[in-house]
């Protein structure tokens, strides 16, 4: 692209910036080197020379056999400079898995460090057209590559392009190949950086590996922050405590199986770090014994893995994007609904990332394309003027009335059902409601395991002025409020509704139709099955395409039917489409449909 103003972003451009600004303050330390940004940036300049000089091209893919050390940093620098997506190679693999993987990944060259020779000419003598080059000690042949370089410059790169060819570690099957963009890793990164508060102050300690998903992106977010990185060659609980206490250690992250061997080692009876330290754990929940045990330990605990918890893991991308859409859903509600049933008591809400630029589904409402996601829909569900909804905090339903004028004799129904469809509770009620007031109606019966609760409310005429859908655990999240910070809350406990992978399949009856005004298009949803038909999602594309119209205005949408109900959802804006499109439906538990029309 070649727009007025417009700059790629790559992350790359990270290690520039730094070396510009922060020249003189050290940027890596590895055993007894160190590098200030200025000296970084040369040398992965050099590099860039030197990987030019054994013949490494733009698309090329270079595979790294290496732990956490300067040499790994620095190629996830000078390979983008090249436009060469990295290969970073899991260290914990066999010959045979490693040279599978750079057989699928069509690498060319392997650069392995010393420590990992033996298993780097394993994996050679299984792929004869792969060439080897040692790296990581003096006298190395890289290391000479070096030597001999001088600055070679770099071009910025077309910023959708590959950066990164990631492999999962193959525990459930051969291992899977991850392509990351130059675009998406700058923006994740410029996310962790702010989400880890990271700075110029930060040093990181390189315990998570720099082959697993690039370091979870902090290979670039501790450079965009100005930050030190702490290079750990080999993980050791008592080289990791001495680092704590002597080296100034602000961040780090762990799966909790290494959070319990730090915490227990008999290191940790030494005294605490030299400063507070922020850890970002992931792949599994930690315990409630293990966080009360790093809390004496002054570390400050943040899960990444909150949807895999409560949830349970994504099986595809599909399913991730839809289990995301459902947490966004239900974290909009709630901190809408709660500021509405303790209004002028609570403090107020904002809401500062209404189309979020970067992808993520995170007080996230629409899109840069202004496709609406699930936030969208139950915030004006949450805000609309007369509304009945679910307090989480003593089980109670309450009407809420943001009219000027009171509400008499409305009717409340609530009715649950347990993930087999099931009735478990029922019950209606009447009540009035004051102008801009708050109404209690009755209490929900706690449950022994997930359940579904359906509300409506219905005016004295009987026309329904409002309805809900919640989804509801046996046992909420514990928080830990000791630890409130101004933009989170840590969990002790995350609420457990992995129970809703088993949700019985819904059949689901689906059509479309035009609508009475032009542009308009009507779809009747019925749920003609004995289960629940859970979140559903209705989209306007074009035929034969996966390309969502934009904009369209949805009445409502991710909703969800109780077993024999039905509703008739509309779709407005449609006027400039040209020709046919399609209406797709698809949800948690239903088989996806597509119907072709013209508006």
């Amino acid at each position: 692209m070649n727009a007025p103003g417009y700059v790629a972003l790559e992350p790359a451009a990270w290690l520039r910036r730094s070396a510009r600004v922060f020249g003189d303050r050290v940027a890596v330390i590895d055993d007894d080197m160190s590098f200030t940004y200025a000296q970084f940036d040369e040398r992965v300049d050099r590099m860039v020379g030197a990987l030019r000089a054994l013949g490494v091209r733009p698309g090329d893919r270079v595979a790294v056999l290496s732990p956490n050390t300067h040499v790994m940093l620095a190629l996830h620098y000078a390979l983008p400079r090249i436009g060469a997506p990295i290969v970073a190679l899991n260290i914990r693999l066999s010959a045979p898995e490693l040279a599978g993987i750079l057989e699928h990944a069509g690498a060319a060259i392997l650069l392995y460090d010393w420590e990992l020779e033996t298993l780097a000419l394993d994996t050679l003598r299984a792929c004869s057209a792969v060439r080897g080059i040692r790296c990581g000690a003096a006298g190395d042949e890289f290391e000479r590559l070096l030597g001999e370089s001088t600055a070679s410059g770099s071009a910025v790169p077309d910023e959708m392009s590959m950066i990164a060819l990631n492999y999962t570690s193959g525990t459930t099957g051969k291992p899977k190949g991850v392509m990351y963009s130059h675009r998406g890793s700058y923006l994740q990164s410029l996310a962790m950086a702010y989400h880890a508060r990271l700075d110029e102050s930060s040093v990181y300690l390189w315990t998570l590996p720099m082959f697993h998903c690039c370091g979870w992106s902090f290979v670039w977010a501790v450079t965009a922050a100005g930050g030190t990185h702490y290079c750990l060659r080999k993980i050791d609980a008592a080289a990791i405590w001495r680092h704590l206490r002597e080296s100034q250690i602000s961040h780090f992250c762990a799966a909790p199986t290494l959070l319990v061997m730090v915490s227990n080692d008999d290191a940790s009876r030494l005294g605490k770090p030299a400063r507070p330290v922020r850890v970002f754990t992931g792949g599994a929940p930690p315990s409630p014994a293990l966080l009360q045990r790093t809390a004496e330990l002054d570390f400050d605990i943040h899960h990444l893995y909150g949807m895999t918890a409560t949830y349970g893991p994504a099986s595809s991308l599909e399913n991730y994007s839809l289990k995301a859409q459902l947490m966004a859903y239900d974290g909009e509600r709630a901190m809408f609904e709660a500021y509405g049933a303790n209004k002028y008591r609570a403090t107020g809400v904002i809401q500062w990332m209404l189309n979020n630029a970067w992808p993520s589904f995170y007080w996230h409402l629409y899109d840069y394309y202004l496709v609406p996601g699930g936030g969208y829909f139950v915030t004006r569900k949450a805000n609309e003027p007369l509304h009945i909804q679910y307090r989480f905090d003593d089980r109670s339903v309450v009407v809420v009335n943001s009219r000027l004028t009171a509400c008499q004799g409305l009717r409340a129904t609530a009715k649950v059902v347990d993930l087999a469809g099931q009735p478990r509770f029922s019950r209606e009620s009447e009540l009035n409601v004051a102008a801009d007031g708050v109404a209690g109606v009755f209490a929900i019966p706690e449950q022994s395991a997930t359940t579904f609760l359906q509300l409506e409310l219905r005016d004295g005429r009987g026309t329904k002025v409002s309805e809900n859908f919640y989804w509801i655990p046996a046992k909420l999240a514990e928080l830990d409020w000791s630890k409130t910070t101004y933009v989170n809350t840590p969990a002790i406990r995350y609420a457990d509704m992995r129970d809703l992978a088993s949700l019985p399949r819904a059949s689901v009856q689906f059509s479309a139709r035009p609508g009475k005004a032009r542009g308009e298009v009507v779809v009747d949803v019925k749920n003609s099955s004995s289960s629940v038909a859970f979140f559903l999602h209705l989209r306007a594309v074009k035929p034969g395409t996966e390309e969502e119209i934009a904009p369209v205005f949805w009445d409502d949408n991710f909703i969800s039917l109780m077993p024999g109900d039905a509703r008739a959802l509309m779709a407005s804006g449609l006027a400039e489409a040209k020709g046919e499109m399609e209406i797709k439906l698809d949800g948690w538990n239903v088989q996806p449909q597509t119907q072709a029309i013209k508006p």
